[in-house]
C-alpha cells in the first residue's frame, strides 16, 4: 500500500478525491508524515523543509496545473541530493490533450499509474 501525505491541500487535483478512489489501487492518504512513502504538494519550497527532515528515505512529489505555483521543465530536479518529480503544465503530463480536463475517472486512473511508476510499483495494466 502507498501511503500519500499532502503537504498542503491540494484543491483543483486529483488528490482531493474521496480516499475510496485511491484504495482500488493500493493508495491512501496518511495523517502522519512519518508513516507516507512519498510526500505530494504544489509548490516546491513546501518540501525544502521534509527534504531537510527525512532525506531521501521519502519519495517526493511537486503535481500542479496551475503554472505559476511551478516552474519547473524538467520531470525529475534534485535539491540537496534528493530527487523531487515534477508533475505540471511545463512537464507535459497534466492534460491528456487539450480538450481534457481532469475530473474524469480515465484521467485519475492516468494519473494513477504515472505515480506509480514514479514510486517504482509494479502496477497492473489497468483497461481504460
Amino acid at each position: 500500500m502507498i501511503e500519500i501525505f499532502k503537504v498542503d491541500n491540494m484543491e483543483c487535483t486529483p488528490f482531493i478525491r474521496q480516499v475510496e478512489k485511491f484504495a482500488g489501487d493500493e493508495m491512501v492518504f496518511s495523517d502522519r508524515e512519518e508513516d507516507c512513502d512519498v510526500f505530494v504538494t504544489r509548490f516546491f519550497q513546501k518540501l525544502k523543509p521534509l527534504i531537510l527532515q527525512y532525506g531521501s528515505s521519502k519519495k517526493y512529489l511537486v503535481w500542479t496545473h496551475e503554472p505559476r505555483f511551478d516552474t519547473h521543465f524538467n520531470h525529475k530536479v534534485s535539491w540537496k541530493g534528493v530527487d523531487v518529480h515534477i508533475i505540471n503544465i511545463y512537464t507535459g503530463d497534466i492534460y491528456l490533450n487539450y480538450y481534457y480536463f481532469f475530473g474524469e475517472k480515465i484521467y485519475v486512473k492516468y494519473q494513477i499509474i504515472k505515480l506509480k511508476n514514479l514510486l517504482g510499483k509494479n502496477i497492473k495494466r489497468l483497461q481504460l
